[in-house]
């Protein structure tokens, strides 16, 4: 199985050779291949897969797996009426290609429940704002993965994540959507204001994008709240 897993990468070095940053996402076959069930069982990957993406940076060739879990049934009506797929939690996987093998590194979990102003019925990934690029200009690729949940008003009244990976570090803001303006409010890890410039910069340009297509409403006056580096934004 390795073998195969080492084939496959082995066009990515060759290819990688030419552009030294590069990100893809995996197809169906390519996932089936990488994530046998010995592979699931070694890393306890027990959600289904939704995504995978591989990418390349100095630090070498990495993996990023999104898998999500099936609402629970008590959910049932409500996923009946919105005619969706629901999921009551998410887990997504980062690993680093060694020695032929895949090295786990870390791993992101969240999951439904009641937050501040509804209660939730599904969380998902909102890969419509995601993208593998190095953000900093250091030759390495620096994640932002973003998802969020849905309550009782769909987006309106859900949390929204952004979680930032750069090397070792997390950083993450968290915010609460709401229809009226009091039940809004935003929230920001303080190692975020460490993060380089450049990373910084494209969370802005992400929330802008967010508010922009409708699925959350920050703060009013949030970009001056982050340029003074607040650490709660809320409307009053």
């Amino acid at each position: 199985m390795y073998k195969l897993l080492f084939l496959f990468f082995g066009m990515a070095i060759t290819y990688g050779q030419k552009t030294t940053l590069y990100s893809v996402q995996l197809s169906k076959n390519e996932i089936d291949t990488i994530f046998s069930l010995e592979v699931k069982k070694k890393h306890n990957i027990t959600f289904r897969v939704y995504r995978a993406y591989r990418y390349e940076d100095v630090n070498g060739q990495h993996l990023l797996l999104m898998t999500e879990n099936a609402a629970k049934k008590e959910n049932t009506a409500f996923i009946k009426e919105n005619k969706h797929v629901y999921n009551d939690s998410i887990k997504a996987y980062f690993f680093d290609l060694k020695d032929e093998q895949l090295e786990l590194k870390r791993t992101l979990t969240d999951f439904i429940g009641t937050n501040e102003v509804s209660e939730e019925f599904s969380i998902a990934y909102w890969t419509k704002f995601f993208a593998l690029k190095d953000y900093d200009g250091n030759g390495t690729i620096d994640p932002i993965l973003i998802y969020g949940s849905y309550g009782n008003n769909g987006t309106d009244d859900g949390r929204i994540k952004i979680m930032v990976f750069q090397g070792t570090r997390k950083s993450g803001i968290r915010h609460q959507n709401g229809t009226l303006d009091s039940e809004r409010n935003t929230k920001v890890d303080a190692s975020f204001y460490e993060l380089p410039m450049g990373i910084q910069k494209q969370v802005m340009q992400q929330m802008q994008a967010i508010t922009a297509n409708g699925s959350g409403i920050f703060p009013d006056g949030w970009q001056k709240d982050m340029k003074a580096k607040k650490l709660v934004m809320n409307e009053f």
